[in-house]
């Protein structure tokens, strides 16, 4: 069945957005709808948003509460932090290849998707996040008191391309829409 929703997406390469279904750790189902892509691009664009921020795009960021230092301490971290991040995605060093490869239809590559090396069958999603449906809450996430410097770069990377990277391990496909068309998971096969 995934087999052949990913066949199908390879086939209708302008628009990559699939459905899936995902448990979290905590226990909570939902279907996360995400533009398939890789983070190179994603971090790219965050990057040179952050490199043009100016102490007015910072003021009209700051939470209540939180000093224009700490908030140009939180940007020159966020910085520094994307262009390590940036230098390890070109090195290749930030993929996991010891644990999943590049799943590949025809011998071609379909980006924000990867194979667990051991369990071909169990796919990795990545990509953005446009829409997300809770179907089932599971436990609630406890309370975290942050420190003023972690709410300054929580609030300059809100907005940003990476704030809504979604990288999702064994996920389910439910539907995909490529091209116009969409494409409903069955027992048995994909069809329109």
């Amino acid at each position: 069945m995934t087999s052949d929703l990913i066949s199908v997406l390879v086939d209708h390469h302008p628009g990559r957005i699939v459905s899936v279904r995902y448990t979290n750790k905590r226990g909570t189902v939902a279907v996360h709808t995400m533009i398939l892509c890789d983070y190179g691009g994603v971090l790219d664009r965050s990057l040179a948003r952050v490199e043009g921020m100016t102490d007015a795009d910072l003021a009209a960021r700051c939470p209540a509460g939180i000093d224009m230092a700490t908030m140009r301490i939180a940007r020159d971290e966020v910085l520094a932090s994307f262009k390590a991040s940036k230098a390890r995605f070109a090195s290749g060093e930030d993929r996991k290849g010891n644990y999943t490869e590049r799943l590949t239809v025809d011998g071609e590559a379909v980006p924000g998707m990867f194979s667990h090396v051991s369990e071909p069958d169990r796919v990795y999603v990545q990509g953005l996040r446009i829409a997300y449906r809770e179907i089932e809450p599971g436990t609630p996430k406890k309370p975290v008191n942050s420190r003023p410097k972690t709410i300054a770069k929580n609030a300059i990377k809100r907005g940003l391309s990476v704030a809504k990277w979604q990288a999702l391990k064994g996920a389910e496909i439910v539907t995909l829409a490529a091209e116009g068309a969409r494409y409903e998971a069955h027992a048995e096969s994909a069809t329109l």
